[in-house]
């Protein structure tokens, strides 16, 4: 979800389709992302916080609302407990 949230806030802001394309792409060389690079934070640690293709620096901000992401997720399951 944290991904899509990315996705939403970089692409509307700049009149881009959040539906096409359908990939993930680095924002300064535009080159498609591959699947190991979609690895949340893992990715980015593995990467050294860059493209592995123009080696641009990717923000900090992208594993952090990754993380964020998933620790809401969390704190609603445990506060709402939900079950099946």
């Amino acid at each position: 979800m944290g991904s899509f949230y990315h996705v939403v806030g970089y692409r509307l802001p700049k009149n881009e389709s959040i539906l096409t394309p359908k990939h993930s792409y680095c924002p300064d060389c535009g080159k498609k992302l591959e699947k190991r690079d979609l690895i949340p934070v893992i990715s980015y640690i593995l990467s050294l916080g860059k493209c592995r293709h123009c080696k641009s620096k990717i923000s900090i901000f992208y594993p952090v609302v990754e993380v964020l992401t998933g620790l809401l997720f969390a704190l609603c399951y445990h506060m709402f407990n939900y079950s099946y």
